[in-house]
């Protein structure tokens, strides 16, 4: 991760989610700041470098975790980083043994949560720009992350957890209704617009939820600076499947890279590095391994850390460059990762309706979260990579016996009324009547 400090920084502001959909601003409790105080010297910061080394182990443990529950034979993607945010805010919402738990799955203390998620988050939202020929400024790539928590309709909420989501997560909180199915139509089209219409919806909620952690991420990239597509293989390649099988397929071919492809007892690797320094790593078996053996968390740490492909050999006064030829490919995930932190993580209070604690946002309620939805896309072709993912952390209280029938009342005050206002002791503090409505 700390290659990534090298590429040319552009940290895009970004604007409250009202001035781009203005049908959220009535359901807007608090936006997120607008400003993100973050420089580079932040960014290069020893204490925050050892964060993303921690967010590092977390990513692969969780990668090769989802990838043993999908099984061997099935293509899949997750993005670790919105795992991670969501999980983040959820430590922010959470206190006791549910807030530790959830430090402890990801390996990082409160007060680097608290410290340093904006720093993620910032890097997280940037963009490239380039001149054409015509002097016409075009993006050629960016990142987008978003934050957000939907508060049930009616839930009271403390005012200093919601300011501390906003400054300290650049998080926007809403309230709306997830009883009449407002709330779940809202989160859908949000989740649509911020990833770019590359997940379109489909995250469902009980009519008990209390609250809902919306994290969408969404990075588009392209190969060369201006924009150029990568060029196909004129000849075909019989590409090798799980199974045996063979698919007939052109290759892209990758631009040069200085270095010669790792080789490890097991396996082989490489990478294609995109216009502003993203690498697209790629693990490969060997004749006698299967995938699932060498695809694992120790193996994808090993790569990440390779500093020397031994682009100079000082020896043999060479300098070695090394192409890659890939096949496009669309990749995707949807499923609920609650199990797999539970269980592999063990982030168990969370999903405890005795034990969960969501104190710090919503006084005196008694949910707990029932599922943590994941759904992730990811496609690579001639022009660059674009991939979209959302994670959903609902908290609902128990559902009603199944022998009951939920029943539902609205009470609406539509003439003159009088009115008690009290504080939490019974104590009046304001009491009156509305005669007439100016």
């Amino acid at each position: 991760m700390k290659k990534i400090i090298a590429v040319l920084l552009i940290i895009a502001i970004c604007l409250a989610v009202a001035s781009c959909m203005p049908n959220l601003q009535k359901y807007a409790v608090r936006f997120a700041d607008e400003k993100i105080d973050v420089s580079l010297a932040d960014l290069r910061n020893e204490e925050y470098l050892a964060f993303l080394n921690k967010i590092e182990v977390f990513s692969t443990k969780l990668t090769t975790e989802v990838y043993s529950s999908v099984g061997e034979g099935r293509n899949f993607c997750i993005s670790p980083v919105s795992v991670y945010m969501a999980l983040a805010l959820a430590c922010e919402c959470s206190d006791g043994e549910t807030r530790q738990e959830i430090l402890d799955a990801v390996g990082v203390t409160y007060e680097e949560v608290s410290a340093f998620s904006k720093y993620l988050y910032a890097f997280r939202n940037r963009e490239y720009k380039y001149l054409d020929e015509f002097d016409k400024e075009n993006i050629a790539g960016h990142e987008n992350l978003a934050n957000s928590i939907w508060i049930n309709d009616g839930s009271i909420y403390d005012p200093a957890c919601v300011n501390k989501l906003a400054s300290n997560y650049n998080c926007d909180v809403f309230s709306a209704s997830f009883r009449n199915g407002t709330a779940q139509k809202m989160i859908n089209q949000y989740i649509e617009y911020k990833s770019h219409g590359v997940i379109s919806g489909g995250v469902e909620f009980s009519k008990e939820t209390f609250f809902s952690i919306i994290n969408v991420f969404h990075m588009q990239e392209v190969w060369n600076s201006l924009g150029k597509h990568l060029t196909l293989t004129l000849e075909y390649y019989q590409f090798e499947n799980f199974d045996g099988d063979t698919t007939k397929t052109q290759l892209l071919k990758g631009n040069y890279v200085n270095g010669r492809v790792y080789e490890d007892e097991n396996f082989s690797s490489f990478f294609v590095e995109t216009a502003h320094g993203y690498r697209l790593h790629f693990i490969v078996p060997n004749e006698s391994t299967k995938l699932i053996d060498v695809f694992n968390q120790e193996n994808i740490s090993k790569v990440l850390s390779i500093e020397d492909y031994g682009y100079v050999d000082e020896e043999n006064l060479q300098l070695h460059h090394t192409r890659v030829y890939f096949p496009e490919f669309t990749t995707s995930y949807s499923g609920n990762i609650g199990s797999i932190l539970s269980e592999k993580f063990e982030i168990n209070s969370l999903f405890d309706a005795e034990k969960c604690n969501f104190s710090p946002l919503i006084q005196g309620s008694n949910a707990y979260c029932n599922g943590i939805v994941h759904k992730c896309l990811l496609k690579v072709d001639s022009h660059g990579i674009e991939g979209a993912a959302i994670t959903s952390i609902s908290a609902s209280t128990s559902p009603s016996p199944s022998e009951y029938e939920n029943v539902y009342h609205d009470f609406i005050i539509d003439k003159s009324f009088g009115f008690v206002l009290t504080d939490s002791y019974g104590t009046i503090l304001f009491s009156g009547v509305i005669s007439t409505l100016d």
